[in-house]
């Protein structure tokens, strides 16, 4: 007979024994193996879960040995399980008989752990199809007294907006151990590297456990991280719109939906002129953000928008901060057409003493829907 001699919580441990006796007329001669298993019948079957192994000696005929331990883990969901040990000889005459199960176990789920992300340490920028920069890392919780018995799964996604869909990337993904009761926690630390599209990307991390009783705040979805395709200006500064030289203006390309540009450049003088950057709204685009940083005390940039470098309209411009253009949340203009190009040009507003010469700023443009 096999014997259930442990705990009955789905998840947790096995404890079991059973004795095995010789019923024949002859000695035995050779060693018996065992083999333990887990079933959903009585009936040691291909589908059956193996849990322990072992071996005993030969026995003689009426001879007993045991009881004889085995040990493993229920499985993670509740309901009637069978623990069958299998045995097995080279001299054994019935093999019929060589098995025999523990009549079925009632296991049943125990109270139910509660994980959330409580805390996370992640980069503030990075660059596209590179490796993440430090930090980057978050902490699980149980935020109730009853343990954890199923493994914690967890995957981190740089995603475009904050839901998890289809288009998502994922940046990382693991597994750790169940965590005890409150107070439990465990810090995961992951690596990986950003999607090659340059955008603001926003981390999303996504946990889960067979036995988590409350699903609803497995997920987090962090602040968005600005990844983006880097350019130096490479032009000298030209008189700004409504028709600067051509030659003096640098060309970026095509800008695509949801892409984000930075561009780092100098404050170079004369004083009001115009550093340009033309480009071509990508398909689809019908939306420009843009904002410009630096730390120059008193010398102030404005960001003027227009049509291309042929003497199109001016479309706006933003004087609102002197020490951040257009200030917060970004400024932006609508009803762009794809296909169209257009031009940015920061106006350098110098005062008489210089003192900005040679100090750098940094403009970020990124195209929308």
């Amino acid at each position: 007979m096999v014997n259930n001699t442990g705990g009955t919580t789905a998840g947790g441990a096995i404890a079991g024994d059973f004795t095995v006796q010789n019923i024949g007329t002859d000695n035995g001669s050779q060693t018996v193996f065992w083999d333990a298993y887990i079933s959903t019948d009585a009936v040691l079957g291909g589908g059956d879960n193996f849990i322990d192994s072992g071996s005993t000696g030969a026995l003689n005929s009426g001879a007993s040995a045991g009881p004889i331990a085995f040990s493993g883990t229920w499985p993670g969901s509740a309901g009637t399980y069978y623990l069958i040990v299998d045995v097995s000889a080279t001299d054994d005459g019935n093999g019929a008989n060589d098995y025999d199960d523990n009549g079925g176990t009632a296991v049943t789920s125990g109270p139910a752990p509660d994980y959330e992300i409580s805390a996370t340490a992640l980069p503030a920028n990075g660059t596209p199809g590179s490796a993440l920069s430090a930090p980057h890392n978050f902490d699980i919780d149980n935020l109730t007294p009853n343990p954890g018995t199923q493994s914690i799964d967890w995957v981190v996604y740089a995603s475009l907006d904050q839901v998890l869909d289809g288009g998502d990337t994922m940046i990382a993904s693991g597994s750790t151990i169940p965590l005890g009761a409150t107070p439990a926690s465990t810090n995961i630390d992951f690596t990986g590297s950003w999607p090659g599209f340059g955008s603001y990307y926003y981390l999303i991390i996504d946990i889960s456990a067979d036995d988590d009783g409350n699903p609803v705040n497995d997920r987090l979805v962090a602040s968005p991280i600005p990844v983006p395709d880097s350019f130096d200006e490479i032009e000298t500064n030209d008189d700004g719109p409504p028709n600067p030289a051509a030659t003096d203006v640098h060309n970026i390309g095509v800008i695509n939906q949801n892409e984000l540009i930075e561009i780092t450049g100098t404050m170079e003088g004369p004083i009001n002129r115009y550093d340009t950057f033309e480009f071509q709204a990508g398909a689809g685009v019908t939306k420009i953000e843009m904002t410009a940083t630096w730390a120059t005390g008193l010398d102030d940039l404005d960001i003027d928008f227009w049509h291309n470098i042929n003497g199109g309209a001016t479309l706006g411009t933003a004087d609102t901060d002197v020490d951040v253009e257009p200030g917060s949340p970004p400024w932006t203009i609508v009803n762009l057409t794809p296909g169209e190009n257009y031009c940015v040009g920061l106006k350098q507003w110098l005062n008489g003493t210089g003192v900005s010469i040679g100090e750098t700023y940094t403009l970020l443009i990124r195209l929308l829907p």
